[in-house]
């Protein structure tokens, strides 16, 4: 007897914590003005298209939020990006006299109005197309989204994603490029860049295959790393260290002026040299 009036003493003291917490909730989200009833409604997006001659851009910064952001060949001369709009969501789109293009995400939208039964906010896409021969300088940024980019020449790179995998693909740099990712990992494939590569991410891979550049770093925490160089072994500098895990990686030509270096404090380290 005695341990059933502990046993049901107990479940009125949860079900009266539930209770306050559900209260507790419920008017929290009666001051956001959170409203059940959207979380079912279809918000479906319309796409903005914007158009602007190569001549007149030199740079283009991206700056996304909730979205993936990919930069594809043109099949015309024109520069054009697509964004996804929907009410009070969209893009502020400018470009200065000295052709600097800026397209930055805006939202006056409560956080809930975003989760949708369909989870639309995953769906859409920012896609820039490039004409070929035309290398601007990219600033690209997103906090939950992928960034990738193919087939197009690029200038200066900066490429950054919080919570998203960075990839480039037979993309032709003609500066340096920087790629980092606190939560995801980074790819360069077939790519050629004109100076330095860096790349860096705190939890995630790092996979820089059939690349060729002056000098190239790759450094995550917890991943693993693997280097593709293209030329000669000897042809570089190479530093490979990892803390926990394995090291595979030629001798190279320490007084070579073409350095690489990669580190990884948990995961294993590689890297290799291959004939163009």
């Amino acid at each position: 007897m005695k341990r059933s009036f502990y046993g049901a003493r107990t479940v009125r003291v949860l079900a009266s914590i539930l209770a306050i917490g559900l209260l507790t909730a419920g008017v929290g989200f009666a001051m956001t003005g959170f409203e059940l009833g959207k979380l079912s409604e279809a918000d479906p997006y319309t796409i903005r298209e914007y158009e602007a001659a190569p001549e007149t851009i030199r740079s283009i910064t991206i700056v996304d939020a909730n979205r993936a952001i990919r930069v594809r060949p043109a099949e015309d001369g024109v520069v054009r990006a697509l964004c996804p709009e929907r009410e009070r969501e969209g893009y502020r789109i400018d470009l200065s006299p000295e052709g600097a293009l800026s397209i930055r995400y805006e939202s006056t939208r409560k956080w809930y109005e975003n989760l949708q039964v369909n989870w639309s906010m995953w769906d859409a896409e920012l896609v820039l197309y490039l004409p070929d021969g035309f290398a601007p300088d990219l600033d690209a940024q997103t906090t939950n989204g992928s960034i990738r980019a193919e087939g197009v020449c690029l200038g200066e790179v900066s490429a950054r994603s919080v919570n998203g995998a960075v990839a480039f693909e037979d993309v032709d740099i003609l500066g340096s490029a920087r790629l980092s990712a606190t939560n995801g990992s980074l790819r360069l494939d077939g790519c050629s860049i004109g100076e330095e590569i860096d790349a860096r991410t705190t939890n995630g891979s790092i996979s820089l295959s059939r690349m060729a550049a002056d000098r190239a770093f790759a450094r995550t925490t917890n991943g693993r790393v693997s280097v593709e160089l293209i030329g000669d072994a000897d042809d570089y500098a190479i530093r490979a260290r990892t803390v926990n895990g394995r090291v595979s990686a030629p001798e190279g030509n320490p007084a070579s002026g073409r350095i690489v270096e990669v580190n990884s404090v948990n995961g294993s380290v590689t890297v290799g040299v291959a004939k163009e």
